[in-house]
C-alpha cells in the first residue's frame, strides 16, 4: 500500500503468457491502483488475475517512466 492513508496500491505485473518476463524490456510493469487498497489481500493470494488499466507517463522528481493505472480487476 502507499499514500498518506495507505489507501492506494503499488505493484509490478507481468504477462502470464510470457515464461520469462524479466528477460524482455517492458516485460514487467509498475501499476498504481488509486483507492484500491482493498485489493491487497486478494492480490497476495491470487496466482493470476485480469487487469483493466490505462497506460500513463509518470513524470516525478525529474524521472519519466511508463506505468499503468489500474481501473478494475478480476480474480481467478
Amino acid at each position: 500500500t502507499m499514500g498518506k492513508n495507505a489507501n492506494h496500491l503499488q505493484m509490478t505485473v507481468s504477462d502470464a503468457d510470457d515464461p520469462e518476463p524479466h528477460m524482455h524490456a517492458g516485460g514487467i510493469m509498475r501499476v498504481v491502483a488509486f483507492n484500491k487498497a482493498k485489493w491487497e489481500k486478494k492480490l497476495i493470494d491470487a496466482e493470476t488475475f485480469e487487469l483493466a488499466f490505462e497506460p500513463h507517463i509518470n513524470r516525478f522528481n525529474g524521472n519519466t517512466a511508463v506505468e499503468m493505472i489500474a481501473r478494475d480487476i478480476i480474480f481467478h
